[in-house]
């Protein structure tokens, strides 16, 4: 592709194909034309402005275009065109303004397709990538410039929240409704981007709602990669929103159904996941932990598992930066409850077993007992009174069943006949984590 000329000519020829015998073909020729990071297209755009300086792109004919039969497109290359001009110029702010116009003129061509046209959809995502690529280099260079709230990200978010997801949605009907899961799912991207996450509950209802089991194009008929994509976001939505169950399923269902090779993807996803788990109960083997690689978790595990309260705290205080950049580190901090349930429970156990045959009501255990453990593992202004709200913070949890008997500076646990530890330490699942706070 030498010049202009011939990007206008092979984008036409690429459209006229999009009716002809293989239309899917045809589109992912035209998605890759308009893609705002070619280097082809923008060599092209370059030697057009080069030959021309004073170019307007938004007033050419693209005789091209228009005089096919697909003249209903050449509004819609008159923007990308004029943001691909821009783009060159480095003018960025004006770049976003027009591929969110040509966006807006696609979204009418989008709409006016039939329902059949499924070849539509590939270009349908090239053309929302385009805009957010667009918004946020505008907003990376407004802040260069000293523009400390650019707001152009947040302004694409609004537009295909509200006119280019509900559109595609509503007015997508047949095949053409396989576009919404991945402007959902870019959505997603932009919405964690922005640490705006209350956007992204109408966008989980839009797609639980028109994209059901019942629908005309239900979930499971997308592509995998999009619904592993819709998954991930899914569970860090539900972690958000503290709803670890919910969390813990959507998860697992991307982590099951990434490809093979897709080895980040399945680390990104694990690095929720395992947390999740841990907070449920379910601690990864070292099997698991050796196959994928994630040797990250491999001490706060072993300080789950064995109560290791001061452990547990070196490796929080060690990783801070490290958890805190991958987006776990509060998830992992819950898990301090998990540890010191786990030390009251060997407290507890240690307590039973050196009880004589016959001593009555074996199930009260000392508090002051835990206080010592507590400061052994390096809680040093554990007192009394500290490690008696600890407990019953983890009562009001239910990760412990029983009373506190302050007369009598005991923990009486819940038994039913002999069974005591089963009976006062129920499983981690039945445990209210969205009241623990950090």
């Amino acid at each position: 592709m030498a010049d202009f000329a011939q990007y206008v000519n092979a984008f036409a020829a690429a459209l006229v194909g999009c009716n002809g015998r293989d239309p899917f073909s045809s589109a992912r020729t035209v998605a890759a034309l308009l893609q705002t990071g070619s280097r082809e297209v923008r060599a092209a755009v370059e030697q057009k402005l080069t030959a021309q300086p004073r170019w307007t792109p938004i007033n050419d004919q693209y005789r091209q275009i228009a005089n096919s039969q697909f003249a209903n497109w050449h509004a819609f290359f008159q923007y990308h065109a004029l943001c691909m001009s821009n783009l060159v110029q480095n003018k960025h702010s004006d770049a976003y303004e027009a591929s969110r116009a040509a966006l807006g003129q696609f979204s009418t061509i989008f709409s006016d397709a039939p329902d059949n046209a499924r070849w539509i959809v590939p270009i349908h995502h090239v053309v929302v990538h385009n805009m957010v690529a667009m918004a946020t280099q505008a907003d990376q260079t407004l802040k260069q410039n000293g523009n400390a709230a650019p707001g152009k990200l947040s302004a694409a978010a609004t537009y295909l929240q509200s006119s280019i997801f509900s559109d595609t949605l509503r007015k997508g009907g047949g095949q053409k409704r396989y576009a919404a899961l991945e402007v959902a799912n870019t959505l997603f991207r932009v919405t964690f981007r922005l640490k705006n996450l209350r956007l992204a509950d109408s966008i989980m209802k839009g797609v639980s709602h028109n994209l059901s089991p019942e629908s005309v194009t239900p979930f499971n008929n997308f592509p995998m990669s999009q619904q592993v994509t819709y998954k991930f976001f899914e569970g860090r939505i539900a972690i958000f929103n503290e709803l670890y169950s919910v969390a813990a399923e959507a998860l697992t269902y991307a982590c099951n159904h990434c490809h093979k090779d897709a080895l980040q993807q399945k680390t990104r996803i694990l690095q929720f996941l395992i947390p999740v788990q841990m907070l449920l109960g379910k601690l990864p083997s070292a099997a698991m932990r050796q196959k994928h690689n994630m040797h990250m978790y491999d001490t706060i595990i072993q300080a789950v598992r064995a109560g290791d309260v001061r452990t547990f705290q070196q490796e929080m205080d060690s990783n801070m930066h490290t958890f805190c950049v991958q987006g776990t580190f509060f998830l992992l901090e819950k898990l301090k409850l998990t540890v010191l349930r786990r030390l009251l429970m060997r407290c507890c156990i240690l307590h039973l077993e050196s009880c004589p045959q016959g001593t009555p009501n074996p199930h009260h255990f000392p508090l002051d007992n835990f206080a010592h453990a507590l400061q052994w593992q390096g809680q040093m202004d554990a007192d009394f009174e500290g490690s008696t709200l600890t407990v019953a913070n983890l009562i009001h949890l239910k990760y412990v069943k029983g009373y506190i008997s302050q007369a009598h500076r005991k923990l009486v646990l819940y038994r039913k006949a002999d069974k005591i530890i089963e009976m006062a330490f129920p499983p981690l699942d039945t445990v209210d984590i969205s009241k623990i706070g950090v």
